[in-house]
């Protein structure tokens, strides 16, 4: 059987939680996390899980997650919820 392969849009408190379980959780591939805030970028990238992406339209266009986990402002959820991340 495959992975799930997963991303994580914000990084915030319950982001990085969600990317910590998901990078050691069998059956699920973690395949990036993105965030816009620079610093929180550098510092995912100081001890990266999966990659770390400025968005999350990098994200979802480059790694090609399945399924999504996200913490952005609704508006930037709305957003995503409208893309079809079934291929």
């Amino acid at each position: 059987m495959n992975a799930l392969r997963v991303g994580v849009i914000g990084l915030g408190r319950m982001g990085r939680h969600h990317a910590r379980v998901l990078a050691d959780l069998p059956g699920a591939l973690l395949v990036g996390v993105a965030d816009t805030d620079p610093r929180v970028r550098a510092e995912h990238r100081a001890a990266p899980l999966a990659h770390v992406y400025d968005d999350a339209s990098a994200l979802l266009e480059q790694a090609q997650p399945r399924r999504r986990v996200g913490h952005q402002h609704l508006g930037r959820r709305q957003r995503l919820v409208q893309r079809d991340l079934r291929q």
